[in-house]
């Protein structure tokens, strides 16, 4: 929906079934300055209910200041022809999600993937794949696989495979950038 500058971010859905019947529809406002406010992603299950995938970032719109990362994300979720709605904070302490896509699997757990890094950097030192109750918001299960240094260098010059393999040596990481 159109908006001004510095206002809450508004959207309005319609969230129709498989033959085009309108479910329900919704004017939304959500409390986050329309600047620092993304939609990712979403996922529209047969039942109507809504998924959004945002990003929230703290500052200006921009992925990292400075050097680190300046958002997270958050999954807002409208339920119950759009009735309900729940948000679920998505903030690892040990790590940074630098990308992310969401699914709903068949009992509604949110299924998250993506790539990752170390918390305060925004290289990707690998892979990642949450799952989060709907009922509690709550991490239930996580896995993550580093990218080995093979994985990360196999495009690389030989000179930018010997400093990569050189700063993983000093612990400094060599995720790609």
């Amino acid at each position: 929906m159109p908006y001004k500058r510095d206002e809450e971010e508004k959207f309005f859905y319609h969230i129709f079934d498989k033959n085009l019947n309108l479910l329900w529809e919704k004017n939304i406002t959500l409390p986050y300055e329309s600047d620092l406010f993304r939609v990712i992603d979403y996922d529209v299950q047969e039942n109507g209910d809504l998924y959004l995938l945002s990003k929230i970032f703290k500052e200006k719109a921009k992925d990292s200041r400075k050097g680190k990362p300046n958002y997270h994300y958050q999954i807002i979720a409208y339920t119950n022809q759009g009735k309900n709605k729940k948000e679920y904070p998505i903030i690892l302490e040990d790590k940074f999600l630098n990308d992310m896509k969401i699914a709903i699997n068949q009992v509604g757990d949110i299924i998250c993937g993506g790539f990752y890094s170390d918390n305060g950097t925004s290289s990707i030192n690998g892979s990642y794949f949450l799952k989060i109750d709907q009922n509690t918001t709550s991490i239930t299960s996580k896995s993550f696989k580093e990218f080995g240094i093979d994985f990360i260098t196999q495009n690389m010059t030989d000179k930018k495979q010997k400093e990569s393999s050189k700063t993983k040596r000093q612990g400094e990481g060599c995720g790609i950038v």
